[in-house]
């Protein structure tokens, strides 16, 4: 499976999500659902992230962040935020992001 992990981040896929949700995290609550699925999506990219690539990760973290402090009553969504940056060994981010709301 990592090998075809490497092929997506290798394709760009990564960057393309990012704008996604950042484009997609203004937009009216209808759009709920594309942020749930791409927030799940971007916590199984990040599951075993390609090693050295932490530069290509690295703008996901604010992102995440930000889609925590809109969506504090969604624990779906939440719960995948968390799963995102736990793979990005970002874990203390996480704690920050859900309960000081930086």
């Amino acid at each position: 499976m990592k090998e075809y992990r490497l092929i997506l981040f290798k394709s760009g896929i990564f960057e393309k999500l990012l704008a996604i949700l950042q484009k997609y995290n203004g937009a009216p609550e209808e759009s709920l659902g594309v942020l749930q699925h791409g927030v799940w999506l971007l916590a199984n990219l990040c599951r075993d992230k390609p090693t050295n690539n932490d530069l290509i990760t690295y703008p996901a973290v604010p992102i995440l962040c930000k889609l925590t402090e809109r969506f504090q009553g969604d624990s779906y969504l939440l719960t995948d935020i968390s799963w995102a940056l736990l793979q990005l060994g970002m874990i203390y981010i996480s704690i920050r992001c859900l309960y000081m709301k930086i």
